[in-house]
């Protein structure tokens, strides 16, 4: 459930406002949105039961972090390019992490983007919200 949203509606939705924006990426989800991506599922975890709410603010109540590359078409592929806010959204079991290219997939206890935050340190990659919580 959780994962169909990144692997294919996200992806499409980002790869079509690249085409329309010479290879960039949109700065946040907000100007995602302003190009049609507007209905709210595509912010949402299906597990999180978040209501959603003015597209207007999406970055504020949507269930992903999302990371502006500013390099566009042009980020290594293995970086991580959305992923879930709160590992609570699964029990505190893991989080989906979509990559800019490739598969998104399940990281348990969000452990691959740990280790990715310690190698890459000056990418200064968010965590998500209930990992920053802890000691």
């Amino acid at each position: 459930r959780c994962l169909a949203p990144l692997q294919c509606c996200f992806r499409k939705a980002m790869s079509m406002y690249s085409m329309d924006h010479g290879g960039a990426f949109p700065s946040n989800m907000t100007g995602l949105a302003d190009c049609g991506a507007n209905s709210p599922k595509l912010f949402l975890c299906p597990g999180s039961g978040t209501v959603p709410g003015h597209m207007a603010n999406v970055d504020e109540w949507m269930d992903y972090i999302y990371i502006f590359w500013k390099d566009g078409d042009k980020t290594p592929t293995n970086y991580p390019w959305i992923y879930e806010r709160r590992l609570s959204h699964h029990r505190g079991e893991g989080i989906h992490v979509a990559p800019v290219a490739g598969p998104a997939f399940w990281d348990p206890g969000a452990q691959w983007l740990q280790k990715f935050v310690k190698e890459h340190p000056d990418l200064k990659i968010r965590m998500p919200d209930d990992l920053e919580k802890m000691p």
